[in-house]
């Protein structure tokens, strides 16, 4: 997906306490308040798999994708589906913020920071109002380990009654 373009709507929403948007072209569906059905023996998160009128979604938590140790007990949040070859993913984040259109040159990239993983999903920085809102490559969030996982229980989806 090209993001190069002069100016582009971005989804923001809030995941810990901090603001981060994606392109909005990169979301195909925004849910609220589903049951996920969980899957034994995943990584933790890994949340499990919904039924989305009749097609069966992955999802991930990507609270817990950034920061291992969170725990979310009362199961909160949203889930935005994106697509990724043809398959349908869920990600957990807190709560949705805004729609805004940022022009490209407004975002600030960030090519001397160094980080401790791979991090080609961040674009760069944006300010919005005072405050800064990291701006992401949401479908390359999705490592290859996330994909062999999902397609790895593509076959489990088929055995359970969700």
């Amino acid at each position: 997906m090209d993001f190069n373009e002069e100016e582009n709507k971005y989804l923001i929403f809030k995941v810990l306490n901090e603001e981060y948007a994606c392109n909005i072209l990169q979301i195909k569906e925004v849910i609220k308040s589903v049951n996920i059905k969980p899957v034994p023996f995943m990584v933790p998160y890994f949340k499990g798999i919904i039924n989305l009128r009749g097609k069966i979604i992955s999802v991930i938590d990507f609270r817990i994708k950034i920061s291992p140790n969170f725990n979310d007990e009362e199961n909160k949040g949203i889930i935005l589906v994106v697509e990724n070859d043809s398959i349908s993913i869920g990600v957990i984040v807190d709560d949705l913020v805004s729609v805004q259109t940022i022009n490209a040159s407004e975002i600030q990239k960030n090519n001397d920071m160094k980080y401790s993983i791979d991090i080609k999903f961040i674009i760069g920085n944006y300010i919005l109002k005072d405050k800064l809102v990291t701006i992401l490559d949401l479908i390359s969030s999705i490592s290859d380990e996330d994909l062999k996982i999902i397609k790895e229980n593509e076959s489990l989806k088929l055995s359970i009654n969700i």
